[in-house]
């Protein structure tokens, strides 16, 4: 197994507000062999925060909470070895809760950096008998939590305040992978993929669904156009060779001029082998 370094990239992603030079402090090799590392920085009583959740190959799944003043890095284990890889994650803006999705036993799990004594919880399996490997997690402006997965394009909404899920089952019945945006004004849409690329809008509400916008055939070996994103004005957007779309509630309305994708809001998954978190000099 190689050697991982840990490094602090406590001043990443905006969380410095002064202009003084960039630093980065190496904190040690905690742990060795590990992969799906990201990195999820975030704010706690008004301070930087930066947690790490990172997959094995062998012994499951684990987080880091790192204290940026100290360099200390504290390590959790999700405590289940069948939970190997964290294949989709979400911190939540509005609580700092960290959020894992686990392959390949499909488990949903939490990390509060304000209760670190409870450690990395399991809040059960996403959807029994049909999710092995979720996709993505999206929050909604209700505090929500919406899951895409694999092996059959399912669709599940867990409420943290409830610690109930609500299962929509399968949303297509040809493609196998999921993954969900939800918009500031609340619209649900998740694009489908591998065989197609597409994306289905959801009324959470009653369940109704709807194809929108353009259907692409394997636009990653054709060099087509397919962009599912966040804007920067919080809404959803689409855009492909045959045009940019606006997602809301079941319609897509063309639109000409896009904006950029809010930073942070991926809709699809990490390359699935990393082997390191970068150390980088600015």
């Amino acid at each position: 197994m190689r050697n991982t370094t840990v490094v602090a990239l406590f001043l990443i992603l905006g969380l410095a507000s002064t202009a003084a030079p960039l630093r980065v402090r190496e904190l040690g090799t905690p742990v060795k062999g590990i992969n799906w590392v990201r990195i999820h920085p975030g704010s706690l009583a008004g301070r930087p925060s930066v947690l790490l959740s990172m997959g094995q190959n062998n012994g499951g799944l684990f987080v880091c909470d790192v204290d940026l003043s100290t360099g200390h890095c504290r390590q959790f284990p999700v405590g289940s070895a069948q939970a190997d890889f964290p294949t989709a994650s979400l911190r939540s803006p509005s609580t700092g809760i960290l959020y894992i999705g686990s392959a390949w036993i499909g488990h949903l799990h939490r990390y509060d950096p304000t209760h670190p004594e409870r450690g990395v919880e399991d809040l059960g399996e996403i959807d029994p008998g049909h999710v092995t490997f979720p996709c993505g997690i999206q929050e909604a402006p209700d505090g929500s939590l919406y899951i895409g997965a694999y092996p059959e394009a399912n669709l599940t909404r867990f409420d943290p305040a409830t610690g109930q899920f609500i299962r929509f089952g399968r949303i297509d019945e040809t493609d196998k992978y999921l993954y969900p945006l939800v918009g500031d004004d609340g619209t649900l849409a998740m694009q489908v993929k591998m065989t197609r690329f597409f994306v289905v809008a959801m009324d959470p509400r009653t369940g109704e669904r709807r194809q929108v916008g353009p259907v692409v055939k394997e636009p990653s070996a054709s060099a087509v156009r397919f962009q599912f994103f966040k804007g920067e004005d919080g809404r959803l957007y689409l855009d492909t060779d045959a045009g940019g779309f606006r997602i809301e509630g079941l319609q897509a309305t063309p639109v000409t001029t896009l904006p950029a994708p809010r930073a942070g809001v991926p809709a699809r998954a990490c390359p699935p082998s990393t082997s390191t978190i970068t150390r980088r000099r600015w």
